[in-house]
């Protein structure tokens, strides 16, 4: 706390985000965060898929019956070009509303950086559906 509280406490300071761990059973860092001043404004939880026990077969007449309506699936890896960026950019921006942590529509640069050409992306794990 004390790095940032003199940042914190300057006449245009508005607002600070962080993160605490939540973790059944472990609410230790939201009553210290609570206890320094800080106030929760909204929650965000992580979501995991155990693929291994993910069945593709399950879903095989969901796949045939986009296919035969023009439907395919392609990874990004596959489409990946300055015109398909561009091209998911709104829809991008209208998932990410639903997402806490986001909330703001992103400028096409943050759209980018963040779900095309950071550290962690993986093109080819990102699958859309395009027409036939």
């Amino acid at each position: 706390m004390g790095s940032i509280g003199p940042f914190a406490r300057t006449p245009n300071f508005e607002l600070l985000l962080t993160a605490a761990p939540r973790r059944r059973g472990r609410v230790g860092s939201l009553a210290f965060a609570a206890r320094h001043g800080f106030v929760e404004h909204d929650r965000s939880s992580e979501s995991a898929l155990e693929l291994s026990a993910f069945d593709p077969d399950a879903h095989a007449d969901a796949t045939q019956a986009a296919q035969a309506h023009g439907i395919r699936f392609v990874t990004m890896q596959e489409v990946d070009s300055p015109e398909m960026r561009h091209r998911l950019y709104p829809l991008a921006n209208q998932v990410s509303l639903d997402m806490p942590s986001l909330m703001t529509p992103m400028t096409y640069e943050q759209y980018v950086d963040a779900w095309l050409e950071a550290p962690h992306p993986r093109l080819d794990l990102l699958v859309i559906a395009v027409p036939q």
